[in-house]
């Protein structure tokens, strides 16, 4: 008998194609011997770990875990009982950004995180998998947010109550 398991998530780098997916009941099953696809689900039992320590810079404290390489580091940290800062989960907000201080990270679907951020040692927690020991620091959502946009945001001749102004002459 076939043992079907359920697949849940964020998206991991090695996406099956349309017709995978198909017949994989559009990607809601999958065998149970098979490799999962995604980063967020328990992989391979004999994957290479890497040490990851990540210190919280709001509270001090500091998450330490071996975590395989084929699983997101957000996810396996909460499965070991460590609650990191995180909101969407799928690499779309900047809640679990972490300035990597040494180590290296591979993180396809951090879409929050321009490439710039990226090649300056930033990276989304909740879709970033180990490729070698990290150590990292949390950083501040809005902080990061504003590293990213600030300046295209700020600059541009945004008058603060513009609308309201607008609004009074009429």
């Amino acid at each position: 008998m076939t043992k079907l398991a359920f697949i849940g998530g964020g998206l991991g780098p090695l996406l099956p194609s349309r017709h995978e997916v198909r017949a994989r009941r559009r990607g809601m099953c999958r065998m149970a011997d098979e490799k999962p696809l995604f980063g967020a689900i328990p992989g391979d039992p004999k994957a290479k770990t890497w040490k990851v320590k990540v210190l919280d810079s709001k509270t001090g404290e500091v998450y330490t875990a071996d975590v395989p390489e084929d699983r997101y580091i957000l996810y396996y940290l909460a499965e070991q009982g460590m609650e990191m800062p995180a909101q969407c989960r799928n690499g779309c907000c900047t809640t679990c950004a972490v300035k990597v201080n040494s180590g290296e990270v591979h993180q396809p679907e951090a879409l929050g995180l321009l490439k710039e951020m990226k090649e300056k040692g930033y990276a989304l927690m909740c879709v970033s998998y180990p490729r070698s020991d990290i150590d990292a620091t949390t950083q501040d959502e809005d902080e990061v947010y504003v590293k990213q946009f600030g300046a295209s945001f700020e600059s541009g001749g945004v008058v603060t109550g513009a609308i309201l102004d607008a609004l009074e002459d009429d």
